[in-house]
């Protein structure tokens, strides 16, 4: 898997009535916006914590009819060698130059 999606289903609502916002302390809030002539209060606002391994610069909001999808790209993470690879590694190179 390469990312986590929050899918939020909204059925009477148009797609350009939702906000997404990221605040600086790991929220993302997903707000639907009243329309005009009704109380500033929106009919749904809700706050959703960012996944821990999310790589934030990345995250996407798709605005559909009666949806809002956000993705959460994961991290990539390259692997590293663990210690016995790195000592097998090494004791490959010493056996190969001591070879010559």
């Amino acid at each position: 898997d390469t990312e986590w999606r929050l899918i939020v289903n909204a059925p009477q609502a148009a797609a350009d009535a939702f906000d997404v916002t990221r605040n600086n302390k790991g929220l993302i809030t997903v707000a639907e916006r009243a329309p005009k002539g009704v109380s500033q209060r929106s009919a749904f606002h809700k706050q959703f914590r960012i996944p821990q391994g999310c790589d934030v610069a990345r995250i996407t909001a798709d605005r559909r009819e009666g949806q809002v999808i956000v993705t959460f790209p994961k991290k990539s993470v390259v692997p590293t060698p663990s210690a016995r690879e790195q000592t097998i590694a090494a004791q490959e190179q010493t056996t190969a130059a001591q070879g010559r």
